[in-house]
């Protein structure tokens, strides 16, 4: 005897509108429309249709992790542990160690993030700092190139005006644009 699940229709939420059906089936498509004379048996609902919209449903409430890590701050984890230790068992000891034995052998979490945080403060400093001294540069870049256009020896036409990037006078293209070319408009007589 060979037990073949045909269909599991799943709807899950309160209303029509705001449901969601899924179909499963061996074989067929699943997007068809289910057939009208279908077994009231076959449809199974997993929705809570008694619960107040507030309330998570039941398939939330089963679905979800409680042995999931709350914090992802190794550090913020270890500080609720030894707190909730602290003020719940002090006196007994877990893993082998006693409360102050689990601060010491994990300080050097709290001590490496203290660092990193120190590090990202200078890091921030260093920013501001660079931006300040490239804002000086900028100003004296731009008060060289000035002074190289001025000079009566180099100018905009030099070779060292060029070789810092800038396109010459001479070589400057004319700004007018001509639709169709270059010859005399044609007149019709």
């Amino acid at each position: 005897m060979k037990n073949i699940i045909e269909k599991i229709k799943v709807n899950v939420g309160n209303d029509e509108k705001n449901s969601v059906i899924i179909n499963l089936r061996d074989g067929g498509d699943c997007y068809e429309n289910p057939p009208v004379n279908e077994p009231a048996e076959v449809e199974a609902s997993v929705s809570n249709h008694s619960s107040p919209p507030s309330e998570p449903t039941e398939t939330t409430r089963r679905n979800k992790n409680r042995n999931s890590m709350k914090y992802r701050n190794t550090g913020q984890w270890r500080d609720v542990i030894a707190k909730a230790w602290q003020e719940n068992a002090e006196s007994e000891s877990f893993a082998g160690m006693t409360l102050e034995e689990f601060k010491s052998v994990t300080q050097d979490t709290i001590a490496e993030r203290e660092t990193l945080e120190k590090l990202r403060r200078d890091v921030s400093g260093t920013i501001v700092r660079r931006k300040v001294a490239d804002k000086e540069t900028r100003s004296k870049n731009k008060r060289v190139v000035h002074s190289i256009l001025a000079s009566p020896k180099f100018g905009a036409d030099s070779d060292l005006y060029r070789s810092l990037g800038y396109v010459t006078d001479i070589e400057r293209a004319s700004g007018l644009k001509r639709e169709g070319g270059d010859s005399a408009p044609e007149t019709d007589q």
